[in-house]
């Protein structure tokens, strides 16, 4: 496994590999890697010849030092997480030379990156759409693998590959979950057994309105209020989002109808926030 950090080394690389009819595959992440990540990596090596994992924490740093600074932090951690894989490269370009304060261009999926979970990240997935247009021009793969947890990313992702013409199949995986039903993610580790505890009705709440919708509720806010329900026990638990919508548009349902939907959530407890969701169908 090699960590490429310089962007110009990753594009002639990748350049190579697709002069030699390399089948690349890309796992784009933030860095804190997890289980979930890990699961990806393992289904990107099984459908191309090699895979990349990207480390790009996206959150704006006051300074490009401070940026590195934090990038260091995790990369050691994750390369080490990464080593049994056997994944073959990881790209962890800083990102002050990735996405340079100066530069004036920005990729804007409209209907998408302001939907969803944006009012509780201003400007987060504006960022996460260009960096994700770069890196496939960067790494330039036929496989691009995401998680289903996050799926204002995934939503997203295939809409601007559509529209921009970019030749590569968008794969995606279902949540990886704790044995307790919690959706994996950084936070986990840094929980105290209450919040840990309290994070478990999340993933109960959402069977409960899957349940429902399976015995023909369509009402989304009857859904959502169920979901409330299974929360209030918990005062630990603050609800920061809560809908239902349209999987590939995003946009918010009154009614469900054929179009494929999902209740998606965001929750804040102590100093964790967790997003999740359920696909209804």
């Amino acid at each position: 496994m090699e960590v490429i950090r310089n962007v110009a080394r990753m594009q002639h690389l990748a350049h190579r590999l697709r002069g030699e009819r390399t089948r690349i595959a890309l796992v784009p992440t933030r860095g804190h890697l997890h289980d979930g990540h890990l699961a990806l990596v393992r289904r990107a090596l099984r459908l191309a010849d090699v895979a990349i994992v990207s480390i790009l924490p996206l959150a704006k740093e006051p300074t490009r030092e401070e940026g590195e600074k934090r990038l260091s932090a995790t990369l050691t951690n994750d390369v080490e997480l990464l080593i049994s894989t056997g994944v073959n490269y990881v790209f962890a370009p800083p990102l002050g030379e990735f996405l340079p304060s100066t530069a004036v261009t920005e990729v804007i999926v409209r209907g998408l990156t302001e939907r969803l979970f944006s009012p509780l990240w201003p400007g987060y997935y504006v960022r996460a759409s260009t960096a994700l247009t770069a890196l496939l021009q960067v790494t330039a793969p036929e496989i691009l693998c995401l998680g289903q947890k996050d799926p204002q990313l995934v939503a997203l992702a295939k809409r601007l590959i559509g529209d921009l013409h970019i030749p590569c199949q968008l794969v995606t995986l279902p949540i990886v979950r704790e044995r307790d039903g919690v959706a994996a993610c950084r936070w986990l580790a840094a929980m105290s057994d209450q919040e840990r505890q309290a994070a478990t009705l999340i993933y109960k709440a959402l069977e409960r309105a899957q349940v429902m919708f399976g015995a023909g509720e369509r009402d989304a806010a009857n859904l959502m209020e169920s979901v409330r329900e299974q929360l209030e026990p918990a005062s630990s638990i603050q609800i920061d989002y809560l809908g239902v919508v349209d999987r590939e548009t995003l946009e918010p349902l009154a009614t469900i109808g054929d179009a494929p939907a999902l209740i998606a959530i965001a929750v804040t407890i102590g100093r964790a926030r967790l997003i999740d969701n359920i696909i209804l169908e």
